[in-house]
């Protein structure tokens, strides 16, 4: 538990030494604890997927600070690193060699940052003929998350695990319960080509589409922004975005007044965080009125397109797993003392 004080100084820390450009306009004063502090601060960005972005700009920037903490987790990252490196030469030359379109999704935030994962998004037409492939290449399909919730979820995703390799996994599209939030054809516009050495390249997708991918995972799925996602976001909208493009996105699929209520929500964080004043408490959990928004608005707009009964499974899930969220938001306001 920690008092707004040092809450606020914990998460300057962790901006200075992670983010080159936050470093460089800050005027303020650190407070800097190594046996104290530190510890924490790793703690608090491990929770917001930037404690190995955060021990390198220790390590570059103040290297009297490092500790055996320190020391480890720049070990997992650069380890991490050299994974994820050759998980997407993997791909690259997979979709290369079988003309297989893979579209590389969440993966890349502007910064280098410990994941277990690759997400992957594969054209329907390709999928049967990627899966019989990486088993043929002996990748071992995996579960995640509980089976009961996988069933409810009836999408078409699927993991598999490579020796030497990162967990790929794999997506159809951006549903939500057996229902399109991002159209397929929004998130396949205009790719990005994402150099990868070895004169390989990955397709990632375009701002447009990255924006809302993580929008959509973070408001539907998990129900809270990390740092991570919370800075890329911000330097995706410093960019060249097509806001009127977004807004018809998330309109077409229900949820256009939770979108831009969400990112206006997002931009005041940002701009607190750029200010120094990180009073905020990371991760950041989206209001349960947000939350509630976009279930509900997604269900309603699906009204003209399936059946009664499909409408009422749909609604039925939707409660299920906003209930979860619902209880999970509760007991962490609870336990961080701030409800």
């Amino acid at each position: 538990m920690f008092n707004e004080g040092s809450y606020r100084d914990l998460i300057n820390l962790i901006m200075f030494y992670t983010y080159d450009e936050f470093r460089r306009g800050y005027s303020g004063r650190l407070n800097e604890h190594p046996e104290t502090d530190l510890k924490q601060a790793l703690k608090l960005a491990q929770l917001n997927k930037v404690s190995y972005p955060f021990a390198e700009g220790i390590y570059r920037n103040r290297p009297d600070l490092i500790n055996d903490a320190i020391k480890l987790e720049i070990m997992k990252g650069r380890a991490n690193s050299i994974l994820l490196n050759e998980t997407l030469k993997f791909l690259a030359l997979l979709s290369e060699q079988k003309e297989i379109d893979i579209l590389v999704i969440k993966t890349f935030k502007g910064i280098p940052y410990i994941t277990q994962d690759v997400d992957i998004l594969v054209k329907k037409e390709h999928w049967r003929r990627l899966l019989a492939l990486l088993k043929e290449d002996k990748c071992v399909k995996i579960n995640h998350g509980h089976m009961f919730f996988r069933a409810l979820n009836k999408s078409n995703e699927y993991s598999f695990k490579k020796d030497r390799l990162l967990t790929i996994d794999l997506y159809q599209d951006f549903s939500w319960f057996g229902s399109d939030i991002v159209s397929e054809s929004f998130i396949w516009e205009n790719p990005r080509s994402y150099n990868i050495g070895s004169e390989r390249f990955c397709r990632i997708p375009n701002p447009d589409a990255d924006l809302m991918t993580i929008m959509e995972h973070d408001l539907f799925w998990d129900g809270k922004f990390s740092l991570l996602d919370l800075r890329y976001i911000d330097t995706l909208l410093k960019g060249e975005i097509r806001h009127a493009e977004l807004i018809k996105e998330s309109k077409d699929n229900g949820w256009c007044r939770a979108y831009k209520k969400l990112l206006e929500e997002i931009r005041r964080v940002n701009e607190i965080l750029n200010k120094g004043d990180g009073s905020i408490r990371l991760p950041y959990l989206v209001p349960i009125r947000l939350i509630s928004s976009a279930y509900l608005g997604h269900v309603g707009n699906l009204g003209a397109k399936i059946s009664p009964m499909a409408r009422l499974t749909v609604i039925c899930r939707c409660l299920l797993h906003n209930g979860v969220i619902l209880r999970y938001s509760l007991l962490r306001r609870l336990k961080e003392g701030f409800l």
